[in-house]
């Protein structure tokens, strides 16, 4: 994620497989030009709010409600048994254990200020934003969003997620550091299943920090196809957004096509007719096109779906 130039850049291979599953729109990897894509934000977004303002509100939220969080729920780490802390190198960690409850907290608490901090940016920017500008309008919603509920009530809400669903929100964070305080890696714990699954089970992820994107000066097992994906010989990414532009585009050749068919079955009725349909008319019309669908293929249902079709045209016209 690069917050300068408003863009993120995703290695997609571990996803496409998935993703192919529930849409046609994936490329095959044959067709992939890059190892990477990546999308940028509209610049009539960014032109009203910047990413660093949004880069800075983020970071300022997060430390300030982890700032919020009782002492009690920081513990030390002894690095000399951890490891983990010996594979990154690390000199020091620190346990961080979450509950439920003070988990969503956290959450509705950092989303508040959040909302206050862009809040404040556009009081004392209102130039930036034109007069039906929608990010305006998506803040001020968020705004009347948040003066309805306490950061606590998350916490509830969470409670009763995790009284229906089969995992848990209690999560382990330990945050491991260099000899010059520096965080260097993470390890989060969750645990998921439960009494309904008859099974309980951890789930562990491992985050390491890197200084200018150099993994392969450590001995991660990833670091080779870090950098192949991002390294500095790198193939460039794709483009996202052209990717994304071609299929909103083909998208609307398809409705197109579709309307001027159903313009085709209207057209012969018309010419009988006193006056055109008007657009009112053509919208209640295409209402049965579900009928239509269901027998799609049969000329004696069709021929009786275009029959209903013709009636209900004189019919809009004698009323």
């Amino acid at each position: 994620m690069n917050f300068n130039d408003a863009s993120v850049t995703l290695d997609p291979n571990a996803l496409m497989p998935i993703m192919a599953m529930v849409s046609d729109d994936v490329p095959l990897p044959e067709d992939m030009t890059s190892n990477t894509v990546q999308f940028h934000l509209p610049e009539t977004l960014t032109d009203e709010l910047p990413s660093d303002v949004v880069f800075d509100a983020l970071v300022s939220s997060l430390i300030e409600g982890y700032a919020g969080l009782d002492a009690g729920y920081f513990s030390n780490v002894d690095v000399k048994t951890d490891a983990f802390a010996k594979q990154v190198g690390a000199n020091r960690a620190v346990k961080l254990y979450l509950g439920t409850k003070p988990s969503g907290e956290l959450l509705g608490r950092i989303v508040k200020l959040m909302e206050q901090k862009l809040s404040a940016y556009a009081k004392a920017n209102p130039e930036r934003f034109a007069d039906d500008s929608e990010v305006l309008e998506a803040i001020n919603t968020w705004a009347d969003i948040n003066q309805k509920y306490q950061s606590r009530d998350i916490g509830s809400v969470y409670q009763l997620i995790e009284a229906i669903a089969p995992f848990s929100f209690d999560t382990v964070n330990v945050y491991y550091f260099d000899a010059k305080n520096r965080l260097i890696a993470k390890r989060e714990r969750t645990a998921i299943g439960g009494d309904l699954l008859g099974s309980n089970e951890k789930s562990v992820t491992d985050t390491r920090y890197f200084e200018g994107l150099n993994p392969t000066a450590t001995n991660s097992p990833l670091a080779s196809t870090f950098s192949e994906a991002f390294g500095d010989n790198a193939r460039p990414p794709m483009d996202g957004n052209a990717w994304l532009d071609t299929i909103e585009e083909r998208d609307e050749r398809l409705a197109t096509a579709q309307e001027v068919r159903y313009g085709y079955e209207f057209d012969d009725l018309e010419d009988e007719m006193d006056e055109p349909l008007d657009e009112a008319d053509i919208s209640e019309l295409n209402d049965l096109d579900s009928e239509e669908a269901i027998g799609e293929g049969e000329d004696a249902a069709n021929a009786e779906v275009l029959d209903i079709k013709e009636k209900k045209i004189y019919q809009i016209v004698e009323e």
